[in-house]
């Protein structure tokens, strides 16, 4: 995007910053927002995400800060503990380090694998979910535009045609929606995203609609390929220079 984006305005310096990080909810952007992003004084914002947030509440003992979630050993542990070393601190902005460390860990230290167990949950999530993601989003809105930061809120395309593994790498117990609800779960939240855009009156973008359903585009049911990715940038893109938003 930023390459498209520069040729486009010669005469401009343009710079775009990806902040997505694996597992990622609204939660941890709102922090970014908060205490780095608006220090760098950023002319447009883009946030997209739904399906961290929206598997929070398969956690046990849901809470308002996904606390039930990301505190449990599965993260903390594995991710950021175990981590948390004196190469890592040096290297972890290393793609080649993230490489070789996934090598070693699946050679070396394997994590366990257990069964996936599935049950009904039905095609929305719990309205409590609903509402902290509204939330969030609209959080996100009123520290945005409290400093002057114009938004673009983009949903988050999704891949039905994946079927979710029938094994995973968890350490908790815990029941997943059967896939259909799974897909119908992500609608329903990237439909949150389309309401939140429309009532703080801000951009929005629906990548969905654009990549939805066409495999070419993605790894798994959500996270997309080189291709994706520059079709997604493509998208944002053309919508930038529709709407004249880069003065």
């Amino acid at each position: 995007m930023q390459n498209l984006l520069s040729a486009k305005y010669p005469s401009k310096k343009i710079e775009v910053i990806n902040l997505g990080f694996a597992a990622y909810a609204t939660t941890h952007m709102l922090t970014l927002l908060e205490f780095d992003v608006i220090s760098w004084n950023p002319d447009l914002v883009i946030i997209s995400e739904n399906t961290n947030d929206m598997t929070s509440y398969l956690f046990p003992g849901f809470a308002f800060d996904y606390s039930n979630k990301y505190g449990t050993t599965d993260y903390t542990d594995r991710y950021l503990i175990k981590n948390y070393t004196i190469i890592n601190a040096l290297l972890r902005w290393s793609s080649f380090y993230w490489f070789i460390r996934e090598k070693w860990d699946n050679i070396f230290d394997k994590p366990k694998i257990a069964q996936k167990k599935t049950r009904s949950f039905g095609n929305e999530p719990p309205q409590l979910s609903q509402i902290i993601f509204r939330r969030n989003l609209m959080n996100f809105f009123f520290i945005a535009s409290n400093w002057g930061i114009p938004l673009i809120y983009g949903t988050q395309a999704i891949n039905p045609n994946v079927k979710s593994s029938v094994y995973v790498e968890v350490k908790h117990d815990i029941v997943w929606p059967l896939d259909h609800e799974v897909v119908s779960q992500r609608k329903c939240f990237n439909g949150i995203i389309k309401q939140v855009a429309a009532l703080t009156k801000s951009y929005f973008v629906d990548n969905d609609s654009s990549l939805y359903g066409n495999p070419k585009y993605f790894i798994d049911a959500v996270h997309y390929n080189t291709e994706g990715t520059e079709k997604v940038a493509k998208t944002y893109y053309d919508y930038i220079v529709s709407n004249n938003i880069i003065k």
